[in-house]
């Protein structure tokens, strides 16, 4: 027989078409199922997503399908399929069909860290499960926002450093909001679509219990603080008639529920902020007071004065008793408004009482009302005449949109050498473009507010008693100066705390960013504020960026080489921490040149492990107070924990004080909010290296 016959040849299949070839790839998808590969999907999710041609989209998916012949590959994921496509689409110039078809998401690597937590961002907690899960989602939130939400300029702002828009993960949530707790009183506790609602509180347990769930609610509507206002008054016409271990335990419940909110958000511990008056504030004083079952009660909030003192002090007794553990009560922050009108002998008493406490707890702010009219705007961040005058406090009701920091040295290391009236004009530009980000943000949030109650930002859009809880005309957007004492180095050659000159360039450089954002205002009818900042890791971005893009910068009219020594600028209008002022000469100094522009700017005094006496800081306030210049104080301690024994000293130790264990951290504040030192950044932790501490005989 023929060796060559069909009987003795070797059996032979013949060459499949790529077709075929392809059809043998079989593919994860992302709603983890398999399928063959099949390139009219590739066809159809063109054309759905970036709405390509049928021609170019075919030719595109015969591209892919060819590179998916050709390889030895016999899985792929749809992930990897979608990189291809990318890479298809730049390399025919289609970048807006690109960023539309984009994938988002995170690095293997990436999402091992997070999720092991290793080298994780300062925290004040350990994150959970579910903390790591929103951490991840805020990372994939950021990359929609700078390819989605976010125009190609303004993202390119903020990817060279010339802004910082914080809070990208939360894109599609407000900063902030601050209610009056009539809000609550006067309808009760309502979550959207009437899934849960509770009639006004009659007693007040109830209305703690309200309070506390209204907060944990708003918080998973905003990304930084929740705000009560005047929360003793307007809790006082329920407090009528209670005993003083009555008064207590309404304390200590509203705030030991209001600090364990973090709980529920997997260690990400979100702050609410307890505004607290000795006096009714003007625009509260006279207005009815609403009290049980929302009803009012034929009084004003000014004829509770005597009740709401008395809860103030039990308020303050329940934060000095922190926590079990006695640690500082992490999720709260207590403002004390002081007034022109506050002093005598019984204010004096709970002031240094209030220093008392401070030196033990710590996280007691002071806010400075030197006028009545400052008194609501350092709260609301609006006027009060601008629809709230007209309004009853149950409407009461504003939100920060967005904060945008604008990088102020860089203004100074774009202009020629000499010419301020060009650093002006870049700092007008950078304006611009942080109120062009405000803006885009504001337009993306509108659309989702839009929707109501079945939209994702339900509770904001319920009405309560027929109107809006949240009106658009009732939002700010933040714009925060940073490094203004950097740019007064560059442009004079001398730091604020060294020249009045150089105080006086700083004092004009405010008072143009506030005339920009006047002007802002009125163009956008939106309300642009000037803000102090308290984003962590921006001042140190800001600094490492300008450094890399202009390693030559202007020095007192002359070029020289960068003059950031330091890994990080100074936050804010504020004076450098690392020098050693009087804590009242710096508030002035800070004051006179802020202008009380910036809404929530603080003087800050960093103490030691030697401790003034509560005397001495209740001095300090009352002296500040009575300048009338800076608008607030902050004055922060640090703890050692033991982790061996559990106990919390005031003051960073390297061994336990109780037990000798070396097994301790040490929680400071970083920006605004205190968390564990050892998770800090290398530049934040030399900037806390570099603060000067203040000592009794600096006070």
């Amino acid at each position: 027989m023929n060796e060559t016959s069909p009987i003795n040849r070797p059996s032979e299949r013949p060459p499949e078409s790529p077709a075929a070839e392809a059809a043998d790839v079989m593919v994860r998808r992302s709603d983890d199922s398999v399928a063959g590969f099949d390139a009219q999907r590739i066809v159809e999710s063109l054309r759905r997503e970036t709405c390509l041609g049928l021609e170019l989209a075919q030719r595109i998916a015969g591209e892919i399908e060819d590179i998916i012949r050709r390889s030895a590959l016999r899985r792929v994921t749809s992930s990897l399929l979608r990189t291809l496509i990318d890479a298809k689409l730049i390399e025919y110039g289609l970048e807006t069909e690109y960023r539309a078809h984009t994938r988002l998401g995170l690095p293997v690597a990436d999402l091992d860290r997070l999720i092991k937590q290793t080298n994780h961002r300062a925290a004040a907690l350990p994150l959970t499960p579910e903390g790591t899960s929103l951490e991840i989602a805020a990372a994939i939130k950021r990359e929609y926002a700078l390819l989605s939400v976010f125009s190609a300029p303004v993202a390119e702002a903020h990817l060279v450093g010339d802004i910082f828009i914080q809070d990208l993960g939360a894109v599609d949530r407000p900063y902030a909001i601050i209610q009056s707790p009539d809000v609550v009183k006067r309808h009760g506790f309502i979550l959207p679509n009437r899934f849960a609602v509770s009639r006004p509180a009659r007693h007040p347990e109830v209305l703690v219990a309200h309070l506390v769930k209204s907060s944990a609610a708003l918080q998973g509507y905003v990304n930084g603080a929740v705000e009560w206002d005047a929360v003793n008054f307007s809790l006082a016409p329920y407090l009528e008639g209670l005993t003083e271990r009555d008064l207590l335990q309404v304390a200590e419940a509203l705030m030991f529920e209001l600090s364990a909110t973090a709980v529920g958000r997997g260690g990400l511990t979100p702050v609410c902020v307890m505004h607290l008056d000795w006096q009714a504030p003007a625009y509260l004083a006279d207005r009815p007071a609403i009290g049980p079952g929302g009803s009012f009660t034929g009084k004003t909030y000014a004829d509770y004065t005597s009740v709401a003192r008395c809860f103030l002090w039990s308020l303050l007794t329940a934060y000095r008793d922190g926590d079990g553990q006695e640690l500082p009560l992490l999720g709260i922050r207590p403002v004390l408004h002081v007034a022109p009108e506050d002093g005598g002998d019984e204010w004096r008493a709970f002031i240094t009482a209030v220093c008392q406490t401070l030196l033990k707890r710590g996280n007691i702010w002071f806010a400075f009302d030197h006028t009545p009219a400052r008194a609501f705007l350092s709260r609301f961040g609006l006027p009060y005449e601008t629809g709230f005058a007209d309004a009853a406090t149950d409407e009461w009701c504003a939100a920060a949109f967005q904060v945008v920091a604008i990088n102020l040295p860089r203004a100074a290391y774009r202009a020629r050498p000499g010419k301020v009236v060009e650093i002006f004009e870049e700092l007008t530009r950078l304006m611009d473009i942080a109120a062009q980000s405000h803006l885009e943000k504001r337009v993306f949030l509108e659309k989702l507010l839009a929707q109501g109650e079945d939209g994702p930002l339900a509770l904001l859009a319920a009405r309560r008693g027929g109107r809006p809880f949240l009106r658009l005309t009732r939002t700010t957007h933040r714009l925060c100066p940073v490094g203004l004492d950097d740019l007064v180095q560059v442009v004079t050659g001398h730091r604020m705390h060294e020249s009045s000159v150089a105080r006086e360039f700083g004092a004009q450089v405010i008072t143009h960013l506030a005339t920009e954002a006047a002007r802002l205002t009125s163009r956008h009818k939106a309300h642009f504020v000037l803000a102090e900042s308290h984003i962590e890791g921006m001042t140190e971005r800001f600094a490492r960026m300008d450094a890399r893009f202009f390693p030559q910068a202007i020095v007192d009219g002359s070029v020289s080489e960068h003059p950031a020594t330091t890994e990080s600028y100074v936050n804010g209008a504020k004076l450098s921490s690392s020098v050693a002022l009087p804590p009242r000469q710096r508030a002035q100094w800070e004051g006179w040149i802020q202008r009380g522009h910036l809404l929530n700017a603080t003087t800050d005094v960093w103490l030691g492990d030697q401790l003034p006496t509560p005397v001495q800081l209740a001095e300090l306030v009352a002296g500040v107070q009575a300048d009338g210049l800076a608008t607030g104080l902050m004055v922060a301690l640090e703890f050692t924990v033991c982790r061996a024994c559990g106990h919390v000293a005031v003051g960073s130790a390297p061994t336990c004080p109780a037990c000798g264990a070396a097994q301790v951290e040490t929680l400071a504040k970083a920006t605004n909010r205190y968390s564990r030192v050892a998770a800090w950044s290398s530049a934040a932790q030399a900037e806390r290296q570099r603060r000067a501490r203040i000592t009794a005989d600096l006070l």
